[in-house]
């Protein structure tokens, strides 16, 4: 789902009782003192959260995403990022919350694209940078609802050179960032 957002970047890094992780692998990382996640063997994937940036251009270079590139993002994040959290040693995914399982939010926060829309006629359009996203998780105690810990970080869709942007290199390169993105968030979780 995208829309209204319930949950800020600023509201990540100010979680009452947490405290924050040194030498974490996301850029920012928090976890409530005391926390043994030992006891947890499972955890409910959520659906991903998605917000994007429609306006208020924060400078020359970015672009409201259009709603192509919106449902892209929507198909390809959560796919990508579930295929890489089946790859956790600790723990199974569940599909109801109970004792011992985590629930796992995946938040992609202030989504904005680096691509200008597409030129009229022949005109081509050459990019580094097809855009950026704040990269977010919470883990929650399924039972209580209490926040255990969340990680942070802010992100760029780049290439090592500079390309001819087109739908399929575009897309192909939206999906592998969301792969990395999904093994830091489970190198995060295993960390945690």
């Amino acid at each position: 789902s995208y829309g209204a957002m319930p949950i800020t970047v600023d509201d990540l890094s100010k979680a009452d009782g947490l405290v924050p992780m040194s030498n974490s692998e996301m850029a920012q990382a928090w976890i409530r003192p005391g926390t043994d996640f030992s006891d947890y063997s499972a955890y409910v994937l959520l659906s991903t959260r998605f917000a994007f940036r429609e306006s208020g251009r924060r400078n020359h270079d970015s672009y409201p995403l259009t709603d192509a590139q919106k449902e892209a993002l929507l198909e390809l994040v959560p796919t990508e990022v579930s295929e890489e959290l089946d790859r956790l040693e600790t723990l199974t995914l569940s599909h109801s919350a109970g004792a011992h399982v985590l629930l796992l939010q995946i938040s992609v926060l202030d989504v904005v694209s680096h691509v200008p829309p597409e030129p009229a006629g022949r005109g081509a359009t050459f990019v580094r940078t097809l855009g950026e996203a704040t990269l977010a998780i919470e883990l929650r105690d399924s039972m209580t609802g209490e926040l255990l810990a969340s990680a942070i970080e802010r992100r760029e869709v780049c290439s090592s050179s500079v390309r001819r942007s087109n739908r399929v290199w575009n897309r192909t390169e939206v999906r592998n960032a969301a792969e990395r993105f999904g093994a830091s968030m489970r190198k995060q979780v295993e960390q945690f």
